[in-house]
């Protein structure tokens, strides 16, 4: 029967075949098999069944490297410090907007006023940079996020440290592994600064 677990490359023998190939501490093995193929997979196998795979005179082995994501630890403060703050763990590269509303931040600011319209009414524009409800003052990190494009710097031309949420991106260019902060306030309108 199949097993639940895999096989990680805890270390290689000096001086075994193993030890001149490109494996490495961490890494996952996935097939096993006789140069050129067929490949057995050995995934999720009990480990006396991995064993027996790897028994052959000669063999290829197939692996998965696993790579640890990088992460973004954002601090979401609310205006007036009227609740607590709320911390969540990003993936480098996530959407900032679609992050917090996945994890219940009520983001959109009702005072902002459509970008894309000359009327007085607020509206969401469903993310797509063409209002600012989703904006946010980037009080910490503010280089972990995304380049802003020329419409969302217009827009928030009169708030430098504010960003449209739905546009900005955490942590895309961090190495796997690496962590970083970032602390922003929703709903910056509404907040009372000292």
């Amino acid at each position: 029967g199949r097993g639940t677990g895999i096989v990680v490359v805890d270390g290689l023998v000096d001086g075994s075949p193993a030890s001149s190939s490109p494996l490495a501490r961490g890494d996952v093995l996935s097939a096993v098999g006789p140069p050129g193929g067929p490949y057995r997979s050995v995934e999720a196998l009990p480990f006396d069944d991995v064993v027996e795979a790897l028994s052959g005179e000669r063999l290829e082995i197939r692996a998965k490297r696993l790579v640890k994501k990088p992460t973004v630890q954002l601090t979401v403060k609310y205006q007036n410090d009227e609740r607590p703050d709320d911390r969540f763990r990003l993936y480098g590269g996530e959407n900032i907007r679609r992050a917090m509303l996945a994890r219940g931040v009520k983001l959109n600011d009702p005072l902002a006023r459509r970008f894309d319209s000359n009327t007085l009414d607020g509206g969401d524009c469903g993310g797509e940079g063409t209002c600012t409800t989703c904006a946010v003052a980037v009080l910490d990190g503010a280089d972990l996020l995304s380049a802003p494009g020329p419409q969302e710097r217009q827009m928030l031309a009169p708030h430098p440290r504010w960003r449209l949420a739905c546009k900005a991106r955490a942590g895309a260019d961090l190495e796997p592994g690496e962590t970083a902060d970032l602390v922003i306030r929703v709903n910056p309108r509404q907040h009372a600064e000292p």
